[in-house]
């Protein structure tokens, strides 16, 4: 197989399993219900998580046989090797999963993802007590506007979105069982908003410029480079396609304190979950947001544990904030190269090889763009 073979085999292969089930704990509504309820009324809250994991095995001989096959396929060594160790990863956490305990996990989300650094820890409990003067970018106040938009409202003004820029191959869909209010998972070219929720207005504008103003028009650009694997997330790509995301709420003037409270959140989140169980989490930033928030926020850092009162967990949402903060670089100081990144799924750590291969014609500049008319956004939120 040639290099675009191979991509598109990898492509198809990772839009055949539904691996969020295998870290989102089954009725995580519930949990989220009531660790929120303690956090109002007080008391204490133990539990366990359960997954649907029955096809995890199956997973893993899928990319060991892709995996094999790779080694003798026409394509860059460069591309090659990077892609291996890709799927070394998808191997090495599906083994985790089924056979490791919560400490290997833990361990496996530590050296992959990362924690952050203290300097971002710092400015998110800067950011939560009040001083927003710390980043480079405006924040608007948070808008005190009822909430009644409903999930299916929002899961409609979602696929007109993805109409409106012609993906007649991605759908959105109301899924019950989510801890995210919502997500993308792009090999499946899927939209999901968490069913039963409620939004504000400002609040579903947000998530049409982030889901697909951010997400979806990233990965669909990323599909139309000359160079295949431009559409694969290869390395650490958590903290770029979050920030890009969150970019676009700057953008739009939707990033809100309410919103930039829960990016910083996250971050302290993150630091304390390798200190604390989920109570714990949920108790170390309730003062800081709504309870509803506050259960999401810790429940989404203890995801793929069984144990939540364990330490340690899924490690990604410090990612939004310091990803934010270097998009916001780039705009500032290299708006082309911010605009390449849009149309690639590689992380911020790549872009002189993103340049290099622009100058060679392999990666050109993204044809679909985040506009405020295409994504549906209401006129009373966006400017």
């Amino acid at each position: 197989m040639n290099s675009e073979e191979t991509a598109a085999a990898y492509r198809e292969l990772s839009s055949k399993y539904h691996t969020d089930a295998w870290t989102e704990p089954i009725g995580v509504t519930d949990h989220l219900e009531a660790l929120s309820q303690v956090l109002e009324s007080g008391g204490d809250y133990s539990t366990t998580f359960e997954y649907d994991r029955s096809a995890v095995a199956a997973y893993a001989d899928d990319w060991s046989a892709f995996r094999d096959d790779l080694r003798d396929a026409d394509m860059s060594e460069l591309i090659r090797d990077r892609v291996i160790e890709e799927i070394q990863e998808k191997l090495e956490c599906s083994t985790l999963l089924t056979q490791g305990g919560d400490e290997a996990y833990t361990e496996f989300q530590r050296q992959r993802i990362g924690l952050p650094e203290p300097e971002l820890v710092a400015m998110a409990q800067t950011i939560l007590d009040g001083d927003l003067s710390v980043l480079p970018f405006h924040v608007c106040a948070s808008e005190d506007g009822e909430e009644s938009i409903t999930s299916a409202h929002v899961q409609s003004l979602m696929s007109q979105a993805l109409g409106a820029y012609g993906l007649e191959e991605w759908y959105a869909v109301e899924e019950p069982n989510m801890a995210a209010r919502a997500s993308v998972n792009g090999s499946l070219h899927r939209v999901r908003v968490r069913q039963g929720t409620l939004f504000t207005q400002c609040a579903a504008d947000r998530l049409l410029a982030h889901e697909i103003g951010g997400h979806v028009l990233r990965w669909a650009n990323s599909q139309n480079q000359p160079e295949a694997w431009a559409s694969i997330a290869l390395g650490r790509t958590v903290a770029t396609e979050e920030g890009m995301a969150a970019w676009r709420e700057v953008q739009f003037n939707l990033l809100t304190e309410e919103q930039i409270r829960v990016y910083a959140a996250r971050v302290i989140a993150v630091d304390t979950a390798q200190k604390e169980g989920l109570l714990g989490v949920a108790r170390r930033i309730a003062d800081f947001v709504d309870p509803q928030q506050a259960a999401e926020i810790a429940v989404r850092t203890k995801r793929g544990l069984k144990n939540p009162d364990n330490l340690g967990g899924m490690t990604k949402d410090w990612g939004y904030l310091a990803g934010l903060l270097a998009m916001a670089d780039l705009a500032q100081n290299a708006p082309d190269n911010l605009r390449l990144l849009a149309g690639v799924k590689w992380p911020v750590d790549d872009l002189p090889l993103i340049c290099q291969l622009h100058k060679q014609g392999a990666i050109v500049e993204p044809e679909l763009v985040p506009d405020r008319v295409r994504l549906g956004l209401s006129s009373s939120t966006s400017q």
